[in-house]
């Protein structure tokens, strides 16, 4: 298997990230999501201009194979985890634990105590198995239509 490479965000990354994120979002987002609200997480493809400023501002970081950017993980320097998306034509062999390794490693270093996120029902198993509580639940509106997420959160060790 091809080894995974984690790298910060640069400049021109978010044309690529944008699509990545309409894509997950319509393939992945089934699992747990129906039609409609797949459609109203996602009505359309991101303006990545918008996002090239915001991520710039974040850490982010991106996840390749063979050059490719199969993931990428967004966080606010307040311990906000804004996003974290792998493409659904890279099978997760280890793509989504590479970037939360990373930014957890990163939000160490930056003396970030605590993560909060509101996980979509996708993502919720996965940060239970590393280690987040579930705070909570919401629904959000978008476009008419609920969207149900969790609230979770990870006090981080002190190394």
């Amino acid at each position: 298997m091809d080894r995974i490479a984690v790298r910060p965000y640069r400049s021109g990354d978010a044309e690529s990230l944008v699509k990545l994120f309409f894509t997950s979002v319509h393939e992945l987002g089934r699992i747990k999501y129906n039609h409609a609200q797949v459609r109203a997480w996602a009505p359309c493809i991101p303006d990545p201009v918008e996002w090239e400023a915001r991520m710039r501002f974040n850490e982010t970081l991106v996840a390749e194979r063979n050059a490719n950017i199969v993931g990428f993980i967004e966080l606010t320097l307040g311990g906000h985890l804004k996003m974290l998306y792998r493409s659904p034509d890279a099978p997760d062999c280890g793509v989504t634990e590479a970037l939360h390794n990373a930014i957890e490693r990163r939000a160490h270093e930056l003396g970030i105590p605590r993560i909060h996120t509101e996980a979509s029902l996708l993502a919720e198993s996965f940060f239970l198995r590393h280690g987040y509580r579930l705070d909570g639940r919401e629904y959000i509106q978008r476009s008419g239509v609920t969207l149900p997420r969790a609230l979770m959160s990870k006090r981080l060790r002190e190394r």
